[in-house]
């Protein structure tokens, strides 16, 4: 029994000697002002008694979970006291012992600069048996003041960390490990604590790719910081995919370059390595037609979905270049002022057809009339209204343009009054004879274009309820979202109606909102 508790307390005092524990130069630096007293009257060092060069010390808990001493006193080989000292309750932080909190006691080597545990044997005082519960106002006697002369530490003359002044190795070793130990070098070995002399070259940050615009030979470490000037935005024909900093270069928008087409050729200037290219006639064309003027230098074409023309290979897996798609090509030499060759299209030349081109040269007589559903994306937005025959309806552009005062507020209207399907595009154009107001959701509904379509007006109140029925929240297409709309039937000369639309149900009010207030505007178009 006797040396389990040798062990134990052989285990707690080098536990606590293994933390960092900091020791005031006097008692007045930990002084609060009220204490228990326990004199010590002998100091020994394992067997040997101790005359002089330690400091002894009662150590408490803070608040940190950290030893910190709380009572100090410099042993000189005759009987001392020390002040062992109560937490001050007149400050926010712990700094003394708590009634009833255990003692740890530890020591301090003024020679070798180094803490021990200890331990103490209590004697019969004037208020009784001694204790290391700390008891404010005690009066505690401690015959034998224990300190132990066990310094754990490596002891291994050959490790990095040898200790010697350590008496008890405690399994720390560390094997020496030779190498660059300087983090700037590009040597720096980052398990090595001996420095071999081998750091020979620096480390030089910076981008390191030789495709970028901020190479910098001189690098010999990526840092991430290399950049790509060009046009950054898909939505433009000259879009590179490998810009990470946009430059200006963003000149003709996809749509644009469609309607340019069919009235000029477009030149595109092609440099030698990789280029992406739009095309743009509005017309499927074969791939190895539509580059028959570079088939001398044509490496390697791509489309997006990672397919390749191989002229040199007599390989065509890309078949024909699509409208409004781009491709990666990549040519032995520069050319420029290249343009897509526009040939004779054989088509349908109606302008009341569904299928009509306008580019076509030749009449193929096969026009037709699409018969269309609701959600069909068509005629430049997306179908909300077919009539019986799926021919004729009404559709609803992607999105909106913004919000906008209903407009002329005291005014009104002559007409502009019809709420039914069909009479959106009446109210507008009443509207717009009446009311000279700028930037009316009229006026920005018929100022819209798209893919062409110019035609689009503000929808009277029904045509606007019948887009949220079908279009709206309760939908898969969500347009609209939980936005109020202005619709172009008006109310009175203050009130226009309005609809919106909300994950309980759409509705509609033709009141309660003044024709000054701004509002959101979709616009609709029929065909």
């Amino acid at each position: 029994m006797k040396k389990l508790l040798f062990i134990l307390q052989f285990f707690i005092l080098n536990n606590v000697i293994a933390q960092e524990v900091s020791w005031p130069a006097s008692s007045s630096e930990v002084n609060t002002g009220s204490n228990a007293t326990y004199l010590i009257q002998s100091v020994n060092l394992g067997e040997e008694s101790v005359p002089f060069g330690y400091n002894l010390g009662a150590f408490y808990t803070n608040d940190s979970g950290e030893l910190a001493c709380g009572g100090i006193v410099n042993w000189y080989g005759v009987q001392t006291n020390i002040a062992v000292n109560a937490d001050d309750s007149t400050t926010p932080e712990k700094d003394g012992f708590y009634e009833g909190e255990q003692i740890t006691w530890l020591a301090y080597g003024t020679f070798l600069e180094q803490t021990y545990g200890a331990s103490v044997v209590l004697g019969i005082g004037p208020t009784g048996m001694g204790s290391e519960i700390f008891n404010i106002n005690s009066i505690n006697i401690i015959a034998v003041y224990n300190i132990d002369p066990t310094i754990q530490g490596c002891t291994d003359e050959t490790a990095f960390n040898y200790d010697e002044t350590a008496n008890f190795d405690d399994g720390s070793c560390i094997p020496v490990l030779e190498g660059c130990t300087n983090p700037n070098y590009l040597e720096f070995a980052i398990n090595a604590n001996v420095d071999d002399g081998s750091c020979s070259v620096l480390v030089i940050e910076g981008c390191v790719d030789n495709t970028a615009d901020n190479y910098n030979e001189l690098a010999n470490t990526e840092d991430d910081t290399c950049i790509w000037y060009g046009c950054t935005d898909s939505t433009y024909t000259e879009y590179s995919p490998l810009a990470t900093l946009d430059d200006g270069s963003c000149e003709t928008k996809w749509k644009d370059a469609y309607t340019l087409s069919q009235e000029t050729s477009i030149l595109i200037d092609l440099e030698a390595g990789w280029n992406l290219i739009g095309y743009t006639n509005d017309y499927p064309f074969d791939v190895v037609e539509a580059f028959e003027d570079l088939v001398d230098d044509i490496l390697i074409v791509k489309n997006n979905e990672a397919e390749i023309y191989l002229p040199e290979w007599e390989f065509n897996g890309i078949g024909d270049l699509i409208p409004g798609q781009g491709y990666q090509i990549k040519l032995l030499n520069s050319n420029y002022n290249f343009t897509f060759y526009q040939n004779d299209i054989l088509c349908c030349m109606q302008d009341w057809a569904d299928n009509c081109n306008p580019s076509a040269t030749i009449e193929s007589n096969s026009c037709a009339i699409n018969e269309y559903e609701i959600g069909d994306y068509a005629q430049g937005g997306i179908v909300f209204y077919v009539d019986e025959t799926g021919q004729h309806g009404l559709v609803a552009a992607l999105d909106n343009v913004g919000s906008a005062e209903w407009g002329c507020e005291g005014i009104e209207i002559n007409g502009a009054d019809a709420s039914g399907i069909g009479f959106g595009f009446q109210n507008t154009l009443d509207i717009l004879s009446d009311c000279t107001q700028e930037n009316t959701a009229a006026s920005k509904c018929v100022e819209y274009t798209v893919d062409g379509y110019d035609d689009w007006y503000l929808p009277s109140i029904d045509e606007l309820v019948e887009l949220f029925e079908n279009l709206g929240a309760e939908s898969e297409f969500d347009i609209g979202g939980l936005y109020l709309h202005w619709s172009s039937t008006e109310a009175s000369s203050i009130y226009a109606c309005w609809a919106s639309t909300n994950s309980s149900g759409d509705y509609s009010m033709c009141g309660g909102r003044s024709k000054d207030d701004l509002t959101m505007v979709r616009p609709i178009r029929s065909f």
